[in-house]
């Protein structure tokens, strides 16, 4: 082989080598690029609901809740902000021994930057709501860019159990997810990864089946719009949504597999090609904003497709409680619930009045 042959091999061996340290680095400035979008946006979001007139707490009605459902939520309003704190604290601990973050750690802080999303799937028709009875101020929904559901800011959000359950509980789902992977593994070493995200998609769908539908049973929230021939309980308020578990168990089984999926130095998919990066400082920061990128994505990906599924809606059940319409829809405002036989209001159609006498 020849003097120049050689040279030529070496040049593009060391341009293949660049090439793909510098694939890496742009994968998680990408990652960290989304993530600082979502993380500026809800912030944005943030401020103008709590600077305006929408921030007042949702109508409950005249129709009492059950004192045991009452008591309920205080006990999840009480104690979930503590585990969510004890959970950061544990991050803080882990990250001042180790010199990083950890992975779960990330992973939390990744699920804790996507409250914002949690009632945007009534960006189009009401199909969820909260009871009134939660501590609320309301929620910021009129001020996401393009929403059209009607009375969006007297959706209850209940903050105190909502944050906690989204920075410390959702992430749960993700431990466990990676718990029963590493068991098929265990079990069929020859398991591929197809199989592996089979695993996920299916533990998380029956955990997110028992774990919301415990939540729907207890009274504190209700799916008031499903689709029935893809509901259990359908025509009650306790109705549930399968596409729900299907959905929601695709996104802890998203996070769950982004833990599963290390490599030899524990970077998640998202973060690898870090330590190519020349500068270390900050390097912290990008790997939560990378981590928070993936979750926003995930989760706006289950948003769209509920939105579409909300457009199918059977009717309300008969009789829902004031404390869970909250004034956005039904007697009393300018807008039937959905239903197939009611219009999808838009902003340009004005005022659709009950008609139905359904709620």
């Amino acid at each position: 082989m020849s003097m120049s042959s050689v040279t030529g091999a070496r040049s593009a061996d060391r341009i293949g080598s660049t090439s793909a340290v510098l694939g890496k680095s742009t994968a998680i400035h990408y990652w960290a690029a989304v993530g600082a979008f979502f993380i500026v946006l809800q912030v944005y979001i943030f401020a103008r609901w709590i600077g305006s007139e929408h921030f007042t707490p949702a109508p409950i009605g005249d129709t009492p809740q059950p004192q045991f459902q009452q008591y309920v939520m205080w006990l999840f309003q009480s104690t979930v902000p503590l585990f969510m704190l004890g959970g950061w604290a544990w991050i803080a601990w882990q990250a001042r021994r180790d010199g990083r973050l950890p992975a779960y750690g990330l992973i939390m802080l990744g699920w804790a930057s996507v409250y914002w999303q949690d009632p945007l799937i009534n960006y189009v028709r009401p199909s969820f709501s909260y009871s009134s009875y939660w501590v609320n101020f309301g929620s910021w929904c009129e001020l996401v860019p393009g929403w059209l559901s009607p009375n969006g800011s007297k959706m209850p959000e209940p903050l105190l159990f909502g944050a906690g359950a989204y920075a410390f509980f959702v992430p749960i789902s993700a431990l466990i997810c990676l718990g029963w992977m590493r068991l098929a593994k265990r079990l069929v070493p020859s398991i591929n990864t197809l199989g592996l995200i089979g695993v996920a998609l299916v533990s998380m769908f029956v955990t997110d089946m028992l774990a919301e539908g415990t939540m729907v049973l207890t009274g504190v929230y209700s799916y008031l719009g499903v689709i029935h021939s893809l509901s259990i309980f359908d025509g009650e308020l306790h109705q549930f949504p399968l596409y729900e578990s299907l959905l929601g168990g695709g996104c802890a089984a998203a996070t769950g597999s982004l833990l599963y999926f290390r490599d030899d130095k524990g970077n998640m998919l998202v973060e690898r090609g870090l330590e190519n990066l020349k500068r270390k400082r900050g390097n912290e920061l990008l790997r939560v904003l990378a981590v928070s990128g993936f979750v926003n994505i995930v989760v706006s990906t289950y948003t769209v497709l509920f939105i579409f599924l909300n457009l199918q809606l059977d009717a309300f059940p008969k009789d829902v409680p004031s404390y869970f319409l909250n004034g956005v829809c039904g007697k009393g405002t300018d807008y039937e619930c959905p239903g197939p036989d009611v219009a999808i209001p838009l902003k340009s159609s004005g005022p659709l009045p009950p008609f139905t006498g359904r709620n």
